[in-house]
């Protein structure tokens, strides 16, 4: 048995969260994949079980998001970023 009169209707209005506050700009097809620029990478640092992360700007995106090796290998980006470690430069994000 179930009592109907202590259901609520369900809210219209999303979480905080669930808002998305900066428009998503589209990327660019790729052989029907879409592929995105990043702008630099601004830190480095080690993931679950030792892997490298990387926090990438993305361009036209305003906040950074840390992202596995396997997504910035092949970036120049990656390579400015390691240059920049050779240099004395402070490589932690």
């Amino acid at each position: 048995m179930f009592y109907t009169r202590l259901l609520r209707p369900a809210a219209t209005d999303p979480l905080h969260s669930q808002i998305a506050s900066e428009p998503q700009p589209l990327g660019t097809l790729v052989d029907d994949v879409a592929e995105y620029e990043v702008e630099s990478i601004l830190g480095q640092k080690k993931g679950r079980g030792g892997a490298q992360k990387y926090l990438v700007k993305w361009k036209g995106y305003q906040q950074p998001t840390w992202e596995p090796y396997s997504f910035v290998q092949n970036l120049a980006a990656l390579d400015i970023w390691e240059n920049r470690g050779e240099e004395g430069d402070d490589v932690r994000g």
